[in-house]
């Protein structure tokens, strides 16, 4: 079986003081450095803290790939487009949760004999006030409850 990949690259070039600070490595002391000054080359060994405008950016880009994690250019673009997608996602992950409980309901519904439609209007002259996400877990979890709630809905229906 290969390597499992664990995109922790970035993870690695930041260390995170205790204050909550970013540390990274210098550039430059990887080579060349027959050319370059002893003094220089000891100050190259220090870490730096990362600029405080951009560390909660490389805070978010733990786990890019690519050069969206070595160029400050391109990882700007790729956190903002990330946040973007992140927001939108979670609007749509709320509209798929409803469609998700809907299917659900009616399925159980169904099962009872009673269209989706007919036992939420049902359920409203009744006066019941459980919503669809427990409804659907009724539904999966507790089908004899369920069907107690489905036929409390036919009868507020024939009322």
């Amino acid at each position: 079986m290969p390597k499992m990949k664990t995109r922790k690259a970035v993870a690695a070039r930041f260390k995170v003081t205790g204050k909550g600070k970013l540390m990274r490595q210098r550039p430059g002391r990887r080579h060349i450095l027959t050319k370059k000054a002893q003094k220089r080359k000891r100050k190259l060994r220090k870490a730096v803290a990362v600029d405080s405008g951009q560390t909660k950016m490389y805070a978010r880009l733990m786990g890019f790939v690519g050069d969206r994690k070595n160029h400050l250019k391109l990882t700007a673009d790729a956190v903002m487009s990330a946040m973007a997608f992140n927001y939108r996602h979670r609007k749509e992950r709320k509209r798929d949760f409803r469609s998700l409980w809907i299917t659900r309901i009616s399925v159980g519904a169904k099962i009872n004999g009673i269209s989706y439609n007919k036992l939420m209007s049902g359920l409203k002259k009744a006066g019941c006030s459980l919503n669809r996400k427990m409804l659907s877990e009724m539904a999966i979890r507790d089908p004899d409850s369920f069907r107690e709630v489905a036929s409390k809905a036919k009868q507020a229906l024939v009322a």
